[in-house]
């Protein structure tokens, strides 16, 4: 292997310098050197290394290298390895852990490895197809390399859970349920875990479902359409958030208020939990935050009612804005949006955590404390519910167009494609998000049918990443991105021409931090290369 090539060698044993030829001056906040590898604490602790001549690739190749340690047990979200990239010219590239939940209700990437590359390229959309029969996509989540998708049934149909095989094909893998909708997704021990619900379509205006089974109950994929029952949770016959939280999966009903975690078989203990309900749960920063819902139920068997926030369905009481617990402490207000009523999702962009909205089609960051600041609302649309962070940018779908919106920054958000077109309907959502195969998918109502989107190149490790000690190649070729985890190659990116993608810019290189979250584990053994290292060369690394 030539070393001439090696442009930065920052092995992190004992001390955080660049051992390269070019000897770049490392800017360290907060990172803590040991013998084993650098540690970040994932609150606000990462390297910058100043913008030079080297780091800047143009349309040149290179390749990153690096061993990353990350706990099995998480209380937060894993974030960044190395970014250089510039948000207002959108230009450089990202290579992040995704660790997402809180997406409206579902845990969409669990531990999944994302690089990718942008130069202000435009949104390029593809109709992905309908899955089976669905009117509503309510959950999108990756697990073993595959997208599955929960979804909610006309008529006296079963929810089911679907597999996308490519193009537009989706494969039905069944009802785990005989109730109408299976509504959340998340991985956990290895295994995709699928909650349920009773769903009468009337806060989307939806045909009424004949179908008045209870859901209410969680269960565990075993392959084909082999689904185990994991046990109804309480009294609930409407489930609507999954997520895993420092080991131990959680769930959250729809209508009724409460916390519950799996203690394994078919029991369910009840968690403490705030006097709300609570929509979707996420780990952040060593606490499990929860999303609230400040309007009551009136009827909660009504068979015909208006949309979200009819009178004669819903009235607003409390103030209720988002809240988070933590062991020892317990649960703590963090404030609530201005007059918003209900948050929906959230999701974790550049180290703070954003919520989704409604009636006023608003989006809102935590500033700390009980304060929140307004980040702009999405075109004249009422509501925010799929958020994800997608090759750098944060990108949020919208209620009753089905509108997709990018944050640009300042309270501006740019419309970059509708992904439902259901003529005559009288609400359309953009429900569901999740990054796979290098695209954005999302979920749609009431047309039931999954869109997704190119930005730039991105190559996703589609898989979980195992916790432990983990080394991870990105490479930027000729034609292509790769990805490889323990020097075998997992992901490639579809082709583009290298003379359209210029990189370069004036952002300094971020170890640890980038677009997602500050890196919560240690690291060692980062190395750059300005050319892209062939397979046999990385399994050498």
């Amino acid at each position: 292997m030539r070393m001439k090539d090696l442009i930065a060698c920052l092995r992190f044993e004992g001390d955080l310098k660049d051992d390269s030829k070019v000897a770049h001056r490392v800017i360290n906040h907060n990172v803590q050197a040991s013998d084993n590898g650098a540690v970040f604490n994932g609150r606000d602790s990462y390297l910058e290394i100043p913008s030079s001549n080297e780091l800047n690739f143009g349309r040149e190749d290179f390749t990153i290298a690096a061993e990353i340690y990350t706990e099995e047990h998480l209380d937060d979200v894993i974030g960044d390895i190395v970014s250089k990239y510039d948000e207002a010219s959108r230009k450089g590239f990202n290579l992040t852990v995704k660790h997402h939940a809180g997406v409206v209700s579902t845990q969409s990437n669990y531990r999944n490895v994302h690089f990718g590359i942008d130069d202000d390229m435009v949104p390029l959309w593809q109709d992905c197809g309908r899955a089976g029969n669905a009117v509503v996509i309510a959950a999108l989540a990756v697990y073993e390399g595959k997208l599955y998708a929960g979804t909610y049934e006309p008529g006296k149909d079963r929810g089911h859970v679907y597999r996308y095989e490519g193009g537009q094909e989706w494969t039905d893998l069944g009802s785990c349920d005989k109730s109408n909708k299976v509504s959340a997704l998340a991985v956990y021990q290895g295994k995709l875990y699928a909650a349920t619900q009773k769903h009468d379509g009337h806060g989307s205006l939806l045909p009424l479902s004949q179908n008045c089974n209870p859901g209410g109950s969680v269960f565990r994929f075993e392959g084909q359409n082999n689904w185990i029952d994991c046990g109804r949770v309480c009294e609930a016959d409407n489930l609507l958030s999954l997520v895993v939280h420092r080991g131990r999966l959680y769930t959250s009903p729809m209508y009724t208020k409460g916390i519950y975690r799996y203690e394994g078989g078919k029991e369910w203990s009840k968690f403490p939990s705030p006097d709300s309900r609570l929509f979707a749960l996420a780990p952040y920063h060593g606490y499990l935050y929860a999303t609230a819902n400040r309007l009551e139920l009136l009827k909660p068997n009504v068979t015909h009612a208006g949309p979200d926030g009819d009178p004669d369905v819903q009235k607003v009481v409390g103030t209720d804005g988002v809240y988070r617990y933590k062991e020892g402490i317990g649960w703590e207000g963090c404030g609530k949006q201005d007059e918003e009523t209900q948050i929906y999702a959230s999701v974790i962009h550049k180290g703070q955590i954003y919520v989704g909205t409604w009636p006023h089609g608003t989006v809102f960051r935590h500033l700390g404390g009980d304060k929140w600041q307004n980040c702009g609302r999405l075109g004249n649309e009422k509501e925010v519910m799929g958020l994800n962070v997608y090759n750098g940018r944060l990108y949020a779908g919208t209620l009753p167009t089905a509108e997709i919106y990018r944050f640009d920054g300042d309270g501006q958000w740019k419309r970059v494609g509708r992904v439902d077109w259901t003529p005559d309907a009288p609400l359309r959502r953009a429900l569901s998000m999740v990054v796979y195969q290098g695209r954005l998918f999302a979920g749609t109502l009431p047309s039931g049918r999954i869109c997704a989107m190119e930005v730039g190149k991105s190559a996703t490790y589609d898989y979980e990443l195992e916790p432990g000690w983990k080394k991870i190649c990105a490479v930027k070729g000729r034609i292509n991105l790769k990805l490889f985890v323990d020097g075998r190659l997992v992901a490639s990116s579809t082709e583009f021409d290298r003379k359209e993608y210029d990189l370069s810019n004036e952002e300094t290189l971020k170890i640890g931090f980038g677009q997602h979250d500050y890196f919560n584990g240690k690291m060692k053994n980062l190395r750059i290369f300005n050319r892209a290292l062939s397979e046999k060369e990385i399994l050498e690394l």
